[in-house]
């Protein structure tokens, strides 16, 4: 699969995508989430808070930010 910044397919993180839905959702901590495509780095995800004190995920990439479009919102919790 290619990945590209406009693609209409979801990416799924800590879950699995069936013929039924969405299943086998975990729980857990994300540093960082990384997609290459070959050998290059098409997209770097970091957890981060927007503007607003929103948590979403920062592609420092393409310097734009993600939501989650799952359900329920990112959590965020500062150390």
């Amino acid at each position: 699969m290619n990945f590209t910044e406009n693609s209409q397919l979801p990416i799924l993180i800590l879950a699995r995508s069936t013929s039924e839905g969405v299943s086998e959702k975990l729980g857990g901590k994300i540093y960082y989430f990384t997609i290459y495509e070959n050998s290059s780095i098409v997209a770097n995800f970091i957890p981060a808070l927007d503007q607003n004190d929103r948590p979403c995920m920062f592609d420092t990439i393409s310097r734009k930010t993600f939501y989650n479009q799952g359900t329920g919102e990112f959590l965020y919790k500062i150390k």
